[in-house]
């Protein structure tokens, strides 16, 4: 910039448009700069995007483990039980047979 300013005080051309080529020069690592930030940025994102995804998802499997829906899980139990009673029943319909028939 100092350069620049000799430059255009002095009205030496050559000196102003080496000046403005380093100017152009910086100018360019600048947006480059800039690019590749945005890029990250955007990597950054994308990343806490699916670590937040991967934690509803993890919370929700955690929450189905630790509660299991009540309707489900009578249901189930009234099944067991349902079947626990029939195979007493027919079990103590054999054993009553089978010990007549020996006496």
């Amino acid at each position: 910039m100092y350069n620049l300013k000799i430059a255009l005080e002095n009205n030496d051309t050559t000196a102003i448009s080496d000046a403005l080529a380093g100017l152009r020069d910086v100018q360019d690592t600048f947006e480059n700069l800039l690019a590749e930030t945005g890029i990250r940025m955007n990597r950054i994102e994308v990343a806490r995007n699916n670590m937040v995804a991967t934690e509803e998802n993890l919370l929700s499997c955690i929450e189905n483990i630790s509660q299991p829906d009540l309707i489900d899980a009578i249901s189930e139990l009234s099944m067991v039980e349902t079947a626990l009673s029939s195979s007493t029943s027919v079990l103590g319909s054999i054993l009553t047979e089978s010990l007549l028939n020996y006496i």
